[in-house]
């Protein structure tokens, strides 16, 4: 054996001289309780921080089970994507039905533009946002299973379709009755006379009679509509004609423009309304049910990849 095989030997002899047993034992035994210590501290640190997540978890699933349950519910919901872009839908439906309406009021109004659109858009408020509210509220519940929510919800929604028509028919008939006022024509109402009207404008019955070709003590019917010479008919008029016209005759507009009017406002009604429709799952509450199922694991900061098995802990 060489010199260097002899140290090796030598070395190997030292370290197994001041080797103990014992002492390494009892250094794996403190190593062992350490670990153990911080597993305890660990597991109870879990035990806080996903308790609650657990219970929410829980009682989100219970409470989507015994939904579908009781509505006999088989399906998964139905949840639109980007429900909330339904704002920007709105506004921009109002925007454009204000400016396309404005054209067609802006003839009749005394303003022009600006009171035609001013006019447009608070008739496109009522409309876009009524029409929404209906197919979101009262048209989903149709689908409801309760046999009296649905006649009630199904009253309901005909009965704000019939108020939606009757809206835009009073638009035609008030854009109609504008139109005429600015052409100094008088559209007659119930209980006028030709010496009542002449009186209101300050005219002679007479140069009244000959602008319209007809006879002092002629009969006037309502709707009959007079030229008034060198006068414009003030604008106040017309929402009383309008109203008259609406329900003695709703269906006949005196210009082309008044229909495509009633016709646009109708488009859009249609448009906001199944736009409220689909916000959300067409079974009531079912939508909002399934969110807050498939929200709860993630309501608390749970540490990360715990939601995977979040499923097995809560049901094992």
């Amino acid at each position: 054996m060489g010199l260097a095989g002899r140290r090796a030997d030598q070395d190997l002899a030292g370290i197994l001289v001041g080797y103990s047993v014992s002492g390494k034992l009892a250094e794996l035994r403190l190593i062992a309780q350490n670990a153990r210590a911080r597993f305890q501290n660990a597991s109870v640190q879990a035990d806080a921080e996903l308790g609650p997540l657990k219970q929410a978890y829980v009682a989100a699933r219970n409470e989507l089970t015994r939904f579908q349950s009781r509505h006999r519910i088989d399906r998964p919901t139905r949840d639109p994507a980007k429900r909330w872009t339904a704002l920007g839908f709105l506004v921009i439906l109002v925007s454009v039905e204000s400016i396309l309406n404005g054209a067609f009021f802006a003839a009749g109004d005394p303003f022009g533009w600006i009171g035609g659109i001013g006019t447009a858009i608070g008739i496109s408020l009522v409309n876009v946002i009524f029409a929404y509210l209906l197919g979101l509220g009262p048209a989903r519940f149709i689908n409801y299973r309760n046999v009296l929510v649905r006649v009630f919800a199904l009253l309901t929604t005909v009965i704000g379709l019939a108020l939606l028509v009757a809206l835009h028919g009073f638009a035609a008939h008030y854009r109609d009755a504008s139109a005429a006022g600015a052409s100094g024509v008088h559209v007659v109402t119930a209980g006028e006379t030709l010496s009542k009207i002449s009186h209101i404008y300050h005219k002679p019955v007479g140069e009244v009679a000959k602008a319209n070709n007809i006879q002092t003590n002629a009969t006037l019917k309502r709707g009959d509509r007079l030229i008034i010479p060198g006068t414009q008919i003030p604008e106040e008029h017309a929402l009383p004609v309008a109203l008259q016209t609406l329900m003695d005759e709703p269906w006949a507009v005196s210009s082309l423009s008044s229909g495509y009017l009633f016709g646009l406002g109708l488009l859009f009604a249609i448009g906001s309304f199944w736009k409220g429709y689909r916000f959300d799952d067409p079974y009531p509450f079912y939508g909002a049910v399934w969110r807050r199922s498939e929200m709860a694991p993630r309501r608390r900061e749970a540490p990360v990849g715990v939601h995977a098995p979040l499923e097995r802990l809560a049901f094992p």
